[in-house]
């Protein structure tokens, strides 16, 4: 029994996932507010995640009227190590992109850039493309890619689901694990991503009142993404009808169709 086992761990890792992380280990968004808040609530939707390309860092945005939240986590553990909160100042708007400053007690403190689609290649923008987070002195590059579906983190690794140009599901996770080994790569249709650790095409997606679900199928592995319309989710991997791994997700937002 224990060859077996150990069997199935190497083929788990073999095919990009890791042992599970369990929801005490990394309590998701919707978790964390409903706790700190005493609401029970769910969290909102994010503004927008921004998984770092050139940091080992992830960050949830979000966005009340003038108030900018957020919240970043280290993909060494795939934990909350701030929160901050910022003022958003007046947008500056100028050839094709948008530039919202943050401050803070009246000093600046970054900025937000967002580019327009205009630009870019009709239909292929589902969510906003915001490619750089400035926070004080540091400069952060944000994953973007287009015609996200969904695109979120656990806390083991980022994840993004989105169509290729014919239209199919595309599933490519980014593990924290490999994030020393990942290097920013720029593709077509304007994509700003790294190296993935795993991607799996021609998923298939399920909508009902309550979440959706996508499943994409692997070397005798599925990999399911739920999100949930609460703001939660789980990314669960299934072997012969299985589940071997199962992982809260932390944050996601959802991609709302061509701009």
């Amino acid at each position: 029994m224990r060859g077996v086992l150990w069997f199935s761990l190497l083929a788990l890792v073999a095919c990009g996932a890791q042992p599970a992380t369990t929801s005490a280990d990394q309590p998701s968004a919707a978790t964390q507010a409903a706790v700190a808040t005493g609401t029970g609530q769910p969290a909102v939707a994010p503004w927008f995640i921004c998984d770092g390309v050139n940091t080992p860092s992830v960050f949830e945005v979000e966005q009340a009227g003038s108030v900018v939240r957020v919240a970043e986590y280290t993909k060494a553990t795939g934990a909350i190590v701030n929160r901050s909160e910022f003022s958003e100042g007046e947008p500056d708007s100028g050839m094709s992109h948008t530039h919202y400053p943050l401050t803070r007690e009246g000093q600046d403190a970054g900025f937000v850039a967002e580019t327009s689609s205009g630009p870019l290649e009709p239909g292929i923008v589902y969510t906003p493309v915001i490619t750089e987070l400035k926070l004080g002195d540091r400069d952060i590059d944000c994953r973007w890619m287009p015609r996200t579906r969904l695109m979120g983190f656990t806390g083991r690794r980022a994840f993004v689901i989105n169509e290729g140009d014919s239209g199919d599901l595309i599933y490519t996770t980014y593990n924290f694990v490999d994030a020393a080994k990942q290097h920013s790569v720029d593709l077509s249709n304007y994509a700003h991503t790294t190296n993935f650790s795993l991607e799996v095409r021609g998923g298939n997606e399920q909508i009902t009142p309550d979440h959706t679900e996508y499943r994409f199928t692997n070397n005798g592995y599925t990999y399911v993404v739920t999100a949930n319309k609460n703001q939660t989710g789980t990314l669960a991997v299934l072997h012969g009808g299985q589940q071997v791994q199962s992982e809260p997700i932390t944050a996601f937002q959802t991609g709302n169709g061509p701009a």
